[in-house]
């Protein structure tokens, strides 16, 4: 698949099955979920464009897009707080 290349799977993301909601509705999908031995970083201005035209051609909202990586940097940021070396 596509994707699974893009996102590198299986080394840098596995892959699982979880219930998520869609607009008030519980869906099962399929999401990547980073490997052990990887540091969360910031994704790249074109990963996220790309991220952001698909979910827009997709007809999701994107703001869900912007909300994770705004919960990601303040992670982020809260780690190198806490003293713990990440890799931006």
């Amino acid at each position: 698949l596509a994707l699974d290349q893009y996102e590198g799977y299986p080394f840098f993301y596995g892959k699982e099955m979880m219930t998520v909601d869609m607009n008030g509705e519980e869906v099962e999908a399929m999401v990547y979920i980073m490997t052990d031995g990887y540091e969360i970083g910031y994704p790249s201005q074109m990963y996220l464009n790309t991220i952001l035209d698909g979910y827009e051609e997709a007809g999701f909202d994107p703001s869900a897009i912007e909300t994770a990586l705004k919960k990601s940097i303040a992670y982020m940021e809260q780690s190198q707080d806490d003293g713990f070396d990440i890799n931006l």
